[in-house]
C-alpha cells in the first residue's frame, strides 16, 4: 500500500513538472507573438553529441541566424554580448520552419570524430580522445541587431573505429565432411568404419 502510494505521489509530481515546462513554453510563445520578440528554447544546452537541437520562438519574419565561437572574458569572465557577425566554425546549422511561429535549429558537427593513428597525415581526425571543447553562440538579428542568443557548450570526444570496417572478407568454414571442426560425434568404434558416418577415419581414409 506504502508502495502504491509512493508511485502515485511521483507520478502527480512528475504530471506537475510536464504540466509547467508545457504552461511556461505556451507562455514563451504567446509573448513572443503578443510583443513581437523572439526567443529560444532553450537558451542553453551541453552537447556530447556531433548534433545537437533548439527552437527560436516568436514572429521570426526578417530574423537572420548568425554562428560563431565564443571563450570567456579574461578580464570580466563571463561571455561578451551577443553578435550579428557570422564567424567560420566546424559546425552548420540547419534551420527548418514550424508553423508560423517556431523554427527549428540543428547543429551538426562537420567532421571526423575518428581518433588519429600513427599512420594518419590528414586533419580530419582527433588528434585526443576529448576531440571538441568549446563554447557556441547563435545569435538571432534583425539586421545588424541582435534579438536573441542561444549558447552551446561542445564536448565531444573522439570514436573509435575498427580499422577493416566495412571489408568484404568472409570467414571461409571448410567441408565438414572431409575437415571437421571438432571431434567427430559418431565415430564410436576405433578402426572400424562406423554406418552413415562421414567424418569417421576409416571412412575418410577410403576417399582420401
Amino acid at each position: 500500500y506504502v508502495d502504491s502510494m509512493m508511485a502515485n505521489v511521483a507520478n502527480a509530481i512528475l504530471s506537475v513538472n510536464i504540466s509547467r515546462h508545457a504552461l511556461s513554453i505556451v507562455l514563451l510563445i504567446y509573448l513572443a507573438n503578443s510583443q513581437d520578440i523572439v526567443v529560444f528554447q532553450p537558451t542553453f544546452l551541453v552537447a556530447s553529441g556531433p548534433t545537437v537541437t533548439s527552437y527560436l520562438l516568436g514572429n521570426n519574419s526578417g530574423v537572420s541566424l548568425t554562428l560563431r565561437k565564443v571563450s570567456l572574458s579574461n578580464t570580466t569572465g563571463s561571455i561578451g554580448s551577443p553578435s550579428c557577425v557570422e564567424e567560420a566554425t566546424r559546425w552548420t546549422l540547419a534551420t527548418e520552419q514550424i508553423g508560423k511561429t517556431a523554427l527549428r535549429l540543428t547543429l551538426r558537427f562537420n567532421q571526423s570524430l575518428r581518433l588519429c593513428t600513427e599512420n594518419d597525415t590528414i586533419g580530419d581526425c582527433c588528434p585526443k580522445p576529448l576531440c571538441v571543447l568549446e563554447t557556441l553562440q547563435v545569435s538571432a538579428c534583425v539586421g545588424s541587431t541582435p534579438q536573441a542568443s542561444l549558447l552551446i557548450q561542445a564536448s565531444l570526444y573522439a570514436q573509435l573505429f575498427p580499422t577493416n570496417a566495412g571489408s568484404d572478407n568472409q570467414t571461409v568454414i571448410p567441408n565438414q565432411v572431409y575437415q571437421p571442426l571438432g571431434v567427430c560425434p559418431c565415430d564410436l568404434t576405433h578402426r572400424v568404419c562406423d554406418v552413415r558416418c562421414c567424418c569417421d577415419e576409416v571412412m575418410l581414409s577410403v576417399f582420401l
